[in-house]
């Protein structure tokens, strides 16, 4: 019999074994679910999603970074990152300006307040994989192998 949960992601060791498989997308839901919670926690102290804060991220560390750049490093169409760009931009923390080199791209930065969210300490979903990464050095390759194996073979499911 399945031991009641209280939210806490970690397996209780009474639960009983549903098969390799089913265990395996029982912990991603598990992941899923906590990483939903705490985008909603960090929504509401910092004003930015997950999602937003991770796209925020990345373009601290890539300045005049384009849309299509953005989408390529998330593995998503630029179309899905346009909602979340949208929101950043109408909360003033995203500034979008003309390509000179090609005036149908946009280029992006943060803005003031931008960049103030992204300096600032947070308890973000990057920080508690940062913490578990240096806690399991030797696990990293294989889970990043696992993690990109799952995603192509459900990709090619819709195929």
């Amino acid at each position: 019999m399945a031991a009641e949960r209280d939210g806490d992601a970690a397996v209780d060791a009474e639960v009983e074994s549903l098969g390799p498989a089913l265990d395996f997308l029982r912990l991603f839901w598990s992941l899923d679910h906590a990483l939903q919670t705490s985008s909603k926690r960090v929504e509401r102290a910092q004003g930015a999603t997950g999602p937003q804060q991770l796209v925020l991220r990345i373009m601290s560390l890539r300045p005049n970074v384009s849309v299509g750049e953005i989408a390529d490093l998330l593995h998503l169409h630029p179309s899905t990152l346009s909602g979340i760009l949208q929101r950043l931009e109408s909360a003033g923390m995203v500034a979008r300006k003309a390509d000179p080199g090609d005036a149908r791209r946009s280029l992006l930065n943060l803005s003031p307040k931008g960049k103030k969210l992204v300096s600032g300490k947070s308890n973000s979903a990057e920080g508690a994989v940062k913490k578990v990464l240096a806690k399991m050095p030797g696990h990293v390759e294989a889970a990043r192998e696992l993690l990109a194996a799952l995603t192509s073979e459900l990709e090619a499911i819709g195929e």
